[in-house]
């Protein structure tokens, strides 16, 4: 079973190469993969599994910024090694629309708040960022994250 999720094949199809090098250094041959799929369907499953958790360990390795945004609300998170951090922006005012700050310090000052938090991690960091990710969030190069940063300085 998947720590993550299994790719599905169109995503299995944009990492062929790395799935090419996975077989490799795991020892299955092209002639061992195309007997495997054609005649062991769970080991074929077990395989794919495995490489599709690779695949996400990496990425959500790599990650340190994601965001969710709604029309009044934007969360910034940055996940620190034994951390995440919040750096939010929320407005009851029904004509800012938030969906349109982009960081590059066009951040309205009128009828906004800035909020944050630290929290530290339940579960492993990178299983908190995938359900993150499930439940809404993108990753982010963290420009506003660090915009809002300065406005709580």
């Amino acid at each position: 079973m998947a720590k993550y999720r299994v790719l599905d094949k169109e995503e299995l199809g944009a990492f062929e190469k790395e799935f090419v090098e996975f077989l490799v250094i795991n020892s299955i041959t092209t002639d061992d993969w195309v007997k495997i799929k054609n005649s062991d369907q769970d080991r074929t499953k077990h395989i794919i599994s495995l490489f599709s958790d690779v695949i996400f360990e990496k990425l959500m390795r790599q990650t340190q910024y994601l965001i969710r945004r709604s029309k009044h609300n934007i969360a910034c998170f940055h996940y620190q090694a034994n951390q995440v951090v919040l750096v939010g922006l929320e407005t009851e005012d029904k004509d800012l629309d938030l969906l349109q700050i982009s960081g590059d310090g066009d951040i309205p000052t009128k009828g906004v708040s800035i909020y944050n938090s630290t929290k530290s991690y339940d579960k492993q960091r990178e299983i908190e960022m995938f359900e993150m990710l499930n439940n809404g969030a993108e990753i982010s190069d963290g420009q506003l994250y660090k915009t809002l940063c300065l406005g709580l300085a």
